[in-house]
């Protein structure tokens, strides 16, 4: 049974109420921020699917819960398992999910993690971080990686390569290695595989490894992460994963929706854009992708319900406080409005002497 959903702010509602036909519509970034103001709840438990690295998030989702619904019993499983709602980068099995509705929830990207007693940061171009990539430099005193480090004393020891990733980490390292080479980059000698996740796998990385891991997951295991060079000058164009700098590669992303889904993809043709209250655009870190809501089984409100809920602003800025991105505006946008289909508009409540 539907509950009665909650406040909308008496400012809120007198600007709803002032618009008549006669003035334009409103605009969905005015639709959705009076939407953040109330909270749809539908009765019923929903369970979702949350990975290592949105695990203390999720705590903070189902204390906030109890308050804001009630009636909602929310749990949530580890990455992996059947859930009403799985929350992942990869595109889950068939046994786990059968999606009626696919959006994006938050940011994340592709880092190149190392481990090497020798020294804690690398530089990287296109060309050294793709030969590296696809095993046509082997050592790491390469002449290509020594003449982008003159300053570090590399070894003269084999790279380590690992080539199992989740096939999101691989195409975005793809994409952007592709753009920087200007000629199309294919790590056909990595493995799909969207088990190789979580901090654990990075504390075990062997001396002198190489490979490719979340930047969530890099950041929550403090793992060494290599710079890239975007640009002719390595004085100015270096780009190192960090949340600023990912957050400028997410203004350059392409969405594309339709009944069912919305998706995003970088589009480096799209210029970046500065942060709120800066003139100054951090050099993009390229390497995105998306960790995406899967709504599971038969179409329902009970999980649409929830699913809106994760996207509210204030939840987006509980993702902020971890290892991911929180979700661009325009993409938060268009996520909501697929997922807030059927859902009851929220009621307003009675205002001081009415």
């Amino acid at each position: 049974m539907l509950a009665k959903s909650l406040k909308v702010s008496a400012l809120a509602l007198g600007l709803m109420i002032g618009l008549t036909a006669c003035d334009p519509p409103m605009p969905p970034e005015l639709l959705t921020e009076l939407a953040e103001r109330s909270v749809t709840c539908v009765d019923g438990p929903v369970t979702v699917s949350v990975p290592e690295g949105l695990v203390d998030q999720a705590d903070t989702w189902a204390a906030t819960l109890v308050d804001a619904c009630p009636g909602t019993q929310f749990s949530y499983v580890a990455d992996g398992q059947k859930a009403d709602i799985v929350l992942s980068a990869s595109q889950p099995a068939a046994t786990v999910c059968k999606p009626f509705a696919t959006a994006p929830f938050a940011i994340d990207g592709t880092a190149l993690v190392f481990m090497s007693a020798d020294f804690t940061n690398i530089n990287l171009d296109g060309a050294a971080a793709a030969g590296i990539l696809t095993g046509q430099i082997s050592t790491w005193d390469d002449p290509a990686l020594v003449a982008l480090n003159p300053d570090i004393a590399l070894p003269s020891t084999a790279i380590t390569l690992d080539t199992k990733a989740p096939a999101p980490q691989i195409a975005a390292a793809e994409a952007w290695l592709s753009n920087l080479t200007k000629t199309e980059v294919k790590l056909s000698n990595f493995t799909v595989d969207n088990s190789a996740t979580g901090q654990d796998r990075l504390y075990n990385m062997p001396e002198g490894a190489l490979g490719l891991a979340a930047f969530s997951d890099s950041m929550a295991a403090s793992a060494y992460m290599a710079t890239i060079i975007a640009g002719p000058d390595a004085t100015v164009d270096f780009v190192n994963p960090e949340s600023a700098t990912l957050a400028s590669a997410a203004t350059q992303l392409k969405i594309t929706k339709d009944a069912a889904s919305v998706t995003v993809a970088l589009d480096p043709s799209i210029k970046a854009t500065p942060p709120a209250g800066s003139d100054t655009v951090p050099n993009p870190y390229q390497a995105i992708f998306a960790t995406n809501m899967y709504l599971c089984g038969k179409d329902n409100l009970n999980a649409r319900a929830l699913a809106r809920f994760l996207l509210r602003q204030d939840t987006q800025g509980n993702v902020a406080g971890g290892t991911s991105l929180p979700l661009p505006n325009n993409v938060k946008f268009k996520a909501i409005s697929l997922i807030e289909t059927g859902l009851p508009s929220p009621s307003p409540v009675a205002t001081e002497g009415n």
